[in-house]
């Protein structure tokens, strides 16, 4: 459905980068979900506001809270699934220190 998108809207970029460098991997966890909802917040963000499509802290910011939103809800699903990992990163948002982490860590994990 998300890559449907992409390939339907025109000038729709996909930036995909390692700002959660150890999200877990594989099936476990519900990677793939938490990575569709990355995605999901991109296009959203560029969609709804087109003259940040060029802006990659924006768009890496969307990428992080779209996956800490999927993480969220799945967790209140299924409890036992909580990954400390993210858990420290909804800390960060909670905190207003998420987008400081965002702009860090791209500069070691986006070539661009």
């Amino acid at each position: 459905m998300v890559l449907r998108l992409y390939a339907v809207v025109p000038d729709l970029t996909v930036h995909v980068c390692s700002i959660l460098d150890k999200l877990t991997k594989g099936d476990k966890k519900d990677s793939a979900t938490i990575f569709g909802g990355a995605l999901m917040r991109q296009a959203a963000l560029v969609i709804e506001s087109p003259d940040k499509r060029n802006d990659l802290t924006a768009v890496h910011l969307a990428r992080v809270r779209g996956s800490l939103n999927v993480h969220a809800v799945l967790v209140k699903v299924k409890p036992r699934d909580r990954d400390e990992y993210l858990g420290n990163y909804i800390q960060k948002h909670d905190a207003e220190t998420l987008m400081q982490f965002v702009k860090e860590r791209a500069v070691v994990a986006c070539k661009h």
